[in-house]
């Protein structure tokens, strides 16, 4: 059996995000279709819509939890690239316990069950948000958003429930390569503050590649 890069040969990979997925700042181009170029003989499919939050909720339909089950099931890997969304608009992160899909608990939660029991020979990946600042009316990454949270716990969430049931995780908030900070490397690869640049799209697909290749 060939674990190789061989091995992508002939699979599938669904992208369910954001976005950062669908390539909001670079014309629709995303880390994505950067991924289908260097994995020609693998299948990837981008689900990725703008302003899409993991939770129901608001005056829209397509969250996360409302998106997935109109995906392909038939993947080997399905990569969960979200939560910057569910911050901005301050959806409530509730408690460990939850199971409902109004908080970010529950939503991410039931996702991942979900996931995993409709597609038991698929494999998950979840990617954590990565650092938002100046970008419209976003509350900076490290400030609190109005229900009194900072990016961080949506995070730990994602880290959580990963966690408990064996699920990698690529840890985009820590590990993005990705920052705003520095008011020259901002314009270089993150130029609004939220979605990378052209450059920053090639790193994060950088990033995802090699995590793909090295822990599945």
């Amino acid at each position: 059996m060939d674990f190789g890069l061989g091995y992508w040969k002939g699979k599938k990979i669904n992208c369910l995000g954001d976005s950062i997925t669908w390539g909001d700042g670079n014309e629709g181009v995303s880390w994505v279709d950067y991924l289908k170029e260097a994995m020609p003989e693998t299948d990837i499919v981008k689900y990725g819509v703008c302003g899409s939050t993991v939770c129901v909720g608001n005056d829209r339909d397509d969250s996360f939890i409302e998106r997935m089950g109109s995906m392909d099931m038939d993947y080997d890997v399905c990569v969960i690239f979200g939560g910057v969304n569910d911050f901005n608009q301050g959806k409530p992160l509730g408690e460990k316990k939850d199971r409902g899909t109004d908080t970010f608990y529950g939503a991410y939660r039931s996702m991942v069950e979900y996931l995993l029991g409709k597609n038991p020979k698929g494999e998950l990946v979840c990617l954590t948000p990565m650092r938002v600042r100046d970008f419209l009316d976003f509350p900076h990454w490290n400030t609190e958003n109005k229900a009194g949270k900072r990016l961080i716990d949506y995070r730990q969430v994602i880290l959580e429930i990963a966690g408990e049931y064996s699920v990698p995780v690529l840890d985009l908030f820590l590990e993005s390569g990705i920052s705003g900070d520095i008011p020259e490397l901002k314009e270089y690869i993150q130029k609004d503050g939220l979605h990378p640049t052209n450059e920053g799209y090639l790193r994060l697909t950088r990033k995802i590649y090699r995590f793909l290749n090295m822990r599945l």
